[in-house]
């Protein structure tokens, strides 16, 4: 999937999921949603922060991550409010990017489970997507806007 799927998904879950402090929960699950690709070097993430010894769709698209940061949730809740989000935010980059052709490896780098689809990264579908969570964002903003001035 290309990165602005990766960053709407990470805005829509941002808004939708609850939380007390909603600007580090946007902030975290779109983090999140964008770090995976870090091993690529043309993503936001790897321009940020260069790792280029990392193979694309290597370990940053694995499982490890995630069940390192749950198990870092239940030792840390109180950290929950970052960890949570950005654990949905790696999860969701791991579903849309598990849905292509190229797939993913779940275990990776032991050769179990490899998972694809059929959605065309900067195809039709994933366009479609854009457009869909475009519109989904647009409607928790407003949502969420009148529920604040009580406009609901």
């Amino acid at each position: 999937m290309k990165g602005t799927t990766h960053l709407l998904i990470g805005m829509f879950l941002g808004l939708i999921l609850p939380s007390e402090y909603r600007l580090f929960t946007l902030s975290f699950t779109i983090i999140g949603s964008l770090l995976p690709d870090i091993d690529t070097s043309s993503s936001i993430s790897h321009q940020t922060i260069r790792l280029s010894l990392l193979r694309h769709r290597g370990i940053t698209h694995s499982l490890w991550i995630p069940l390192i940061l749950f198990l870092m949730l239940i030792q840390y809740s109180s950290l929950s409010f970052i960890i949570l989000p950005f654990l949905f935010g790696i999860l969701s980059h791991i579903f849309l990017d598990g849905i292509t052709p190229s797939g993913i490896r779940l275990f990776y780098p032991l050769g179990i489970l490899h998972v694809q689809g059929t959605v065309r990264s900067g195809g039709v579908v994933e366009f479609v997507l854009q457009g869909v969570l475009l519109f989904l964002i647009m409607i928790t903003v407003v949502l969420k806007l009148g529920s604040v001035l009580n406009l609901a």
